[in-house]
């Protein structure tokens, strides 16, 4: 009898995070055949912390992809098309140089709307 009623909550609670995640509806907003708010909210900060909803979602993932005919964990990438035309390939470095990119990129428009004489707001 506790495996039924075990199962029936597991459902029920995954029943309420797919509704929350496909309305986008508060937490406040669950229709009331489904848990209680904090009962749902609890329960999804657990799965979160233990790993349980990226477990869930790369099987289904892969089911998805796998029903499609296709494998199930993608096998190339794509580069948007204006980037190869430019000859451009995806930025690949540690954090600290991407910071660095960036704060170089925001010191080289910071001079160019200076020199244009562009006022901010």
């Amino acid at each position: 009898m506790a495996a039924g009623r075990a199962t029936s909550t597991c459902a029920r609670l995954s029943t309420a995070f797919f509704y929350l995640l496909w309305t986008g509806c508060q937490w406040q907003a669950l229709p009331k055949d489904l848990p209680p708010k904090s009962t749902v909210h609890h329960y999804f900060k657990l799965w979160d912390w233990a790993g349980m909803l990226e477990r869930i979602h790369h099987a289904l993932y892969g089911a998805v992809r796998e029903q499609a005919g296709r494998e199930a964990s993608p096998s190339a990438a794509i580069i948007d098309r204006r980037l190869a035309d430019l000859g451009g390939t995806p930025f690949q470095s540690s954090p600290a140089e991407f910071t660095k990119l960036i704060a170089d990129e925001t010191d080289k428009w910071r001079n160019v709307i200076r020199s244009a004489n562009i006022k901010m707001l």
